[in-house]
């Protein structure tokens, strides 16, 4: 259906507002759309009401074949995830890949959840695993660097996401790229913070100049980073922020 593809692409746009929105219409034109009622529920996962979430996986049970379990599978998965339930989640996971093996998500998700509980490097070899059926996948490539990051092996981290961002630019590889780049370089980060603080007490001139911009670019990543991971809000609020980094620059006027 028309709606439920336009859904899809609001939702792996991370516009979860409009992504529910799309979803209804699709399940006010069918009222037991499997695909509708668990879009619904996922996108409600992103948004945080829960509560509403149970009923819908309950529909989705009752409606769901052998066949197709594996989307309410998924859903439960995904659920117990949010609510850190992560034994529940992980055999959840596991039952939709058994269902479906190709089910991107799910791999996504169980990995995830392995990451969590400590087994990051079984979410290595199950990563590794999907990529071998889907070699270009960027959502694989991205959780395949996570788990490396929690495994601190950071360097490979970065060059693993950094390849998937390159070969196929999503929001969520851009969103693990930026957030193990801070991870690889926190050192650097501190280093730019104190050298603002700095500033103050430096005449004008070229290396105050190059210490704004170093930390407008850090602080740029940052927004960057809420806007992949869809809180645009928080994004928009961060930009606020450039202003206080001038600070340094319009300091001399101030103070005559």
């Amino acid at each position: 259906m028309e709606s439920i593809a336009r859904a899809d692409r609001a939702f792996d746009s991370a516009q979860f507002t409009q992504a529910l929105g799309e979803y209804r219409i699709a399940l006010q034109s069918s009222s037991d759309s499997i695909d509708a009622l668990v879009g619904i529920g996922r996108t409600l996962v992103r948004l945080g009401n829960l509560s509403e979430v149970t009923e819908y996986l309950g529909k989705v049970r009752g409606l769901v074949g052998t066949a197709e379990s594996w989307k309410a599978d998924l859903l439960e998965g995904e659920l117990a995830l949010k609510r850190k339930d992560l034994s529940i989640a992980d055999l959840a996971f596991r039952r939709a890949l058994a269902g479906n093996s190709k089910c991107t998500s799910a791999y996504t998700g169980l990995a995830l959840s392995l990451c969590m509980s400590g087994l990051a490097n079984e979410a290595e070899v199950l990563v590794r695993e999907a990529l071998r059926q889907t070699p270009r996948d960027a959502s694989l490539m991205a959780y395949l660097g996570m788990a490396l990051r929690f495994q601190n092996r950071n360097l490979e981290a970065l060059r693993v996401s950094w390849d998937g961002v390159r070969r196929s630019p999503t929001r969520i590889g851009s969103a693990f790229l930026i957030r193990i780049a801070f991870r690889v370089f926190r050192w650097l980060l501190i280093g730019i913070v104190l050298c603002w603080c700095a500033a103050f007490f430096m005449p004008p001139g070229w290396p105050v100049y190059l210490i704004v911009a170093a930390n407008i670019v850090s602080l740029a990543l940052g927004c960057a980073l809420e806007w992949f991971e869809g809180r645009r809000r928080r994004s928009f609020l961060g930009l606020l922020m450039i202003l206080p980094l001038l600070l340094p620059l319009i300091r001399p006027w101030i103070v005559r």
